[in-house]
């Protein structure tokens, strides 16, 4: 079988826009980040707890079709560089990365076709990195910058990071007067360098969750071409 990286064109418009996003960059799960962020082991800052778990919708414009978007699923992160990025509707996709590997599962569209999994070995791939980053909290830093909205704060990333993550800027919307943790937005908008932006809205989202290691290895189902 032909890898991931190379058999795009075989997906579905809908499931090739959203590998784009689960993965944060235009040249998706192939694509590493060559920026090294110091990931210690403690946080620095309360702004982003130790672990979190939360429902998420997702919404974007098609490039193809020009339509509104929408997908929906399971999201549960762990510090550093560990993330469970889980798509049920409206097809069934997994992305699951810890700091040693990381796999892309798609599932089989019908029942007589075999599902797909592509595994890589971690290095900083670019969904772990994003989260990573706000351990730096809303303080400008090396990273990126913060400026404060009436409804949002504002990280605008450096150049350098800019290019290498492949995202320019975000906004995260949050509830109450002021925002202090990561508990409090409930929407994250991204903004690419190609203008695209994508809407990541969280419900239920609880932190802190005591999550095992064995969440953060993907089991591989039977009837599934493994391609790395």
């Amino acid at each position: 079988m032909v890898s991931l990286c190379k058999s795009q064109g075989s997906l579905k418009p809908f499931l090739f826009s959203l590998i784009s996003f689960l993965v944060l960059s235009s040249s998706g799960f192939c694509a590493e980040v060559k920026t090294k962020v110091k990931t210690e082991s403690k946080i620095e800052s309360d702004f982003l707890p130790k672990t979190f778990k939360a429902d998420f919708e997702q919404r974007f414009i098609s490039s193809i079709s020009g339509k509104e978007k929408v997908s929906s699923g399971l999201i549960e992160y762990q510090y550093p560089s560990h993330i469970r990025f889980e798509v049920i509707t409206p097809d069934k996709t997994i992305f699951v990365s810890n700091p040693k590997m990381s796999w892309y599962y798609t599932a089989p569209f019908i029942e007589t076709e075999k599902g797909q999994v592509t595994l890589k070995a971690s290095n900083k791939l670019l969904l772990t990195q994003f989260f990573d980053l706000l351990s730096k909290g809303l303080t400008n830093n090396s990273f990126y910058t913060v400026r404060k909205e009436k409804e949002f704060y504002e990280l605008s990333f450096k150049e350098k990071i800019t290019k290498e993550m492949n995202i320019k800027r975000a906004y995260l919307y949050y509830d109450g007067s002021a925002l202090t943790n990561l508990p409090q937005v409930k929407k994250v908008k991204l903004f690419y360098p190609d203008d695209r932006v994508v809407d990541l809205i969280f419900s239920k989202l609880q932190t802190n969750l005591p999550l095992s290691e064995e969440r953060f290895v993907f089991e591989v189902p039977p009837n599934t071409v493994i391609s790395e």
